[in-house]
Parts: structure tokens; sequence; C-alpha cells
């Protein structure tokens, strides 16, 4: 197939440059709330929002990707405004009942963990639609190709906290708390995906035959996709539930900032994976020179990363996060990795092979789950740098496994008999539209 690359390097340069103001807001938001909030209030922080972040993870159900998925093949806009308030009645109705779920764990969380935070999660429980909202628009922007608003919903967030923390800290004389933090973050990140669903005029008038071409397309494909979730997504997650659980919330805040200030390696590679995955969709293989230029842009920026973090992590953050330094050093190298394999999952992705990243998913929650434990256990949050580094190489050698694999069916029978979406299904949706 023939790419477009003069949109394409529009669209890698409005997405690269949205992901590099990310790092940098990402940068100076983690120096502000770590200096401001101090290691042990700083790692409260980190633990609030892997809680509300991870049970929206249970809840995806393969309909967010499954939807990514039917809109990178539909060339139809109308069916895709329809498919798109579809799922947003979908994130709606599954925010509200992990409302219910977190509220109702708030009052098992103090006897787990000691910390006193239950009130806190029981006032924060509302704002768990933004992490659905969240997982919602990033998938079905990049299946959409609207780039522009999904380099807004990446930057966006991370933007507003910045400036409202920075306007509260500086105009009141309280000392904020983690709360407050993680309520302004929420908060932020609720207003942006609201301006975007408005912008984008989502359709709600043929919901019942756009959810069931969704859950034709879940029971096919989004299921095996969510299942490798649940693996990989979710088992990453209770490392902040481990490491609090076997030694302090320090230590939460140590490694969870070692993953903020190394998680950008992985977006290097995304950036691209994400902006060709329309046409990943309609192509027999992986772009020869974008996949090239990817992989030496990330090898090039994990040695220049290496070669000043050590400073950085000093100058900014102060010696109190020391610790850090080291963990970074392996948390590095496992984002890396990671990102690479992201780059050739959204290739698989496109064409439907949900089993085979279901099964490279279920190998990482094995390797999660038992570095998470036992490695933390015998080493501390070191083991869970490790954990990452382990989980990061097994991700990639899965992807380049089943690329070769499945590449080869590809090229035999053709890419377009993995759409799942039949054309008498769009006539029949788009005669109703249209009427």
């Amino acid at each position: 197939m023939n790419f477009s690359f003069t949109k394409k390097k529009k669209q890698v340069f409005s997405l690269y440059s949205s992901m590099i103001l990310n790092i940098v807001l990402g940068i100076v938001i983690s120096i502000i709330t770590t200096r401001y909030l101090g290691p042990k209030e700083y790692g409260v922080f980190t633990f609030l929002v892997n809680l509300l972040s991870i049970v929206p993870v249970l809840f995806t159900l393969g309909v967010f990707i499954a939807t990514q998925r039917l809109v990178a093949h539909n060339k139809y806009d109308s069916i895709r405004k329809e498919l798109f308030g579809a799922v947003l009645v979908y994130t709606l109705v599954s925010s509200i009942l992990m409302t219910i779920i977190i509220f109702g764990y708030s009052f098992f969380n103090d006897m787990m963990y000691k910390n006193n935070l239950g009130d806190i999660i029981r006032i924060l429980s509302p704002l768990v639609i933004a992490y659905q909202l969240q997982a919602c628009l990033e998938n079905y922007l990049a299946g959409d190709n609207e780039i522009e608003y999904l380099s807004l919903n990446r930057t966006g967030p991370k933007l507003i906290f910045l400036l409202s923390s920075f306007l509260i800290i500086t105009l009141t004389t309280k000392k904020l708390d983690a709360f407050y933090f993680n309520l302004i973050q929420m908060s932020g990140m609720t207003a942006i995906y609201i301006y975007t669903i408005i912008k984008l005029k989502p359709q709600f008038s043929n919901l019942k035959k756009s959810f069931s071409i969704i859950y034709h397309e879940v029971k096919v494909y989004g299921i095996h996709e969510y299942t490798g979730t649940i693996f990989d997504v979710f088992t990453d997650k209770i490392a902040a539930f481990t490491i609090l659980f076997f030694l302090t919330s320090k230590e939460v805040g140590f490694y969870s900032l070692s993953c903020t200030i190394a998680a950008p390696l992985a977006l290097i590679s995304g950036v691209v994976g994400t902006t060709f995955y329309k046409d990943f969709a309609n192509s027999n293989s992986l772009p020869s020179k974008p996949t090239k230029v990817t992989i030496a842009l990330a090898l090039v920026s994990l040695i220049a990363f290496l070669l000043i973090i050590g400073k950085v992590i000093l100058l900014f953050y102060s010696k109190a996060y020391a610790n850090v330094i080291h963990l970074t050093y392996i948390t590095a190298f496992g984002f890396t990795l990671w990102g690479i394999a992201d780059y050739m999952n959204r290739f698989l992705g496109s064409h439907g092979f949900g089993k085979e990243m279901r099964n490279a998913a279920i190998l990482i929650g094995i390797v999660n789950v038992t570095g998470f434990t036992g490695l933390v256990f015998l080493f501390g949050v070191m083991g869970a740098a490790i954990t990452k580094l382990l989980a990061g190489a097994l991700y990639l050698s899965s992807m380049i496994y089943y690329y070769f694999k499945k590449r080869e069916i590809i090229l035999k029978e053709g890419f377009t008999e993995n759409i799942l979406i039949s054309e008498k299904q769009i006539n029949f949706i788009t005669e109703e539209v249209t009427a």
C-alpha cells in the first residue's frame, strides 16, 4: 500500500510535538508535586491514582478496542458518529458502576493498609469517569485518525493540572495534600474530554444497531484484547499495592516517580504506531522506513536519557529522591522495549489478531504478578523495576514472534478478510441514519 507520507509526516509531527510537550509538562508537574508533597505524601498521591485507574481496566470489556478497529475500517462518517455515541453511553453506564464499587471498597481500604484514606476515596470515587473517558477517547481517536484531538487529549489535562495547581499553591496559604492534587488532576481530565466529545458531535439516534455491531466485534476480536489487558495492564498496576503492602508509601512514590520519568521512552515509538494505525489496517506488512526510523529514534533516545537522567533527578527532585536514579536506569530499558513492542502491536491489532496478543499478555501478566510479589519481597522496590524490564523484554519478543508468524497469513489471504463488519451491516446502518 502507498502511504500518504506528507499527511503522515504532519500527523506524526503533531502527535510527536504533543508528546514532547507532554513530557515537559509531566516533568514539571512531577517536580512540583514531589517537592511540595514530599516522598511520603507523593506516595499517597500515586497510590490514589493507581487505585482510581485500575478499576476502569476491568470495565473496558474489549468495547473500546473493538470500536477503534471498527472506525479504522469504516469509511462512512455517519456510522462512526453512531458508534461513538454508543461507546459514550457505555462509558457513562460503566462509570456509574465503577463509582459504586470504589465507594464500597473504601470501607475496606483502611483495614488493609491502615492509611486512613477511606473518606478521601469515597469523595473521589465519582471522578473515576475521567479514566474511563480517557480509555474511550484514546482508542476512538486513534482508530478514526483524529490525531489533533488525540494530541489535545494527551496534553490538555496536564496543562490544566499544572496551571491550576500552580495558581492554588501560589494564592492559598493552606498546605495542600494528596487529595487536592488528585481532585485537580481528574477535574482537568474530565474538562478536556468533555470538550473533545462536544467538538466531535457524536450521534445517539441509532444506538441499538450501533451496539449490535460493537457487540459482534467484541465477541470476535475485542474480548481477546480485553483478556490480554487484564493480564498485562491490570497486573502492571498492582505494583503500587504490593509495594505498599511489603514496604511503605514512600517506596510507592519512588517507583511511581521512576516510571513517570522513564515512561516517555515508550511513547516515542507509540506515536508513530498510533499515527499509522488506520494505514496498518489496510496494509499487509509494516512499512519499512517508518519502522527503521522508529527503532533508531527509540534507541538514541534511550542512550541520551541514560546519560543525563542522574543529574536531572538530583537537580530537580533533590537528594531526597536519590534512590530513584538506579530504579530509573532499569525502568528506562523496560519502557523502551515496551514502546517498540507497542508499535508492532498496533499493526497486529489493526488486523484482528486479538488471540495472539492475548496470549502474549498472559505471559506478561505472569511475569508481573510473580515480579511484583516475589521480587519485591526479595529485593524491595528494586524488584519492581526489574519486573518492569522483564515484562518489556517479553512483550517485544512476543510481538516479533507473532508478527513474522502472522505476516505470511496476511500476505497469502489478504488483509480485507480480517474486517469483521460486513458491507451489508454498513449499508443497513447507513440507510437508517440517512433516512
